[in-house]
């Protein structure tokens, strides 16, 4: 009998487009959006991009990131130029300033 393992996220709010705020390590207190959620990931590691706030591609650990209320429409391992465009058109700068999480947290930029 072949026992097939299940994907199960430990945190189901961490999707692709969610946008995450940093919370421990050298990038912390800066914004990031997932661009890919693999769950075969041995440290359930998921893979962070935030070219509006000086944050490059990289794996983080789930627990060094907390989940904001936000979510981008977003393919998944989309191209850092496109995400960029797409921060922008969101408009995330300003409704982050206005969320309560916002309030509470001064943005680091660069």
């Amino acid at each position: 009998m072949k026992l097939i393992k299940k994907c199960v996220n430990d945190n189901h709010n961490l999707v692709v487009g969610r946008v995450v705020l940093i919370k421990s390590g050298p990038r912390s207190g800066r914004l990031a959006v997932i661009v890919n959620d693999s769950c075969r990931s041995p440290k359930s590691l998921i893979t962070i991009d935030g070219p509006n706030y000086g944050v490059i591609r990289h794996k983080i650990n789930r627990i060094r990131v907390q989940a904001t209320e936000f979510i981008l429409d977003i393919a998944k391992d989309i191209k850092r130029q496109d995400l960029k465009k797409t921060i922008e058109d969101y408009d995330l700068d300003t409704k982050w300033a206005e969320s309560d999480i916002g309030k509470n947290t001064k943005l680091k930029k660069r």
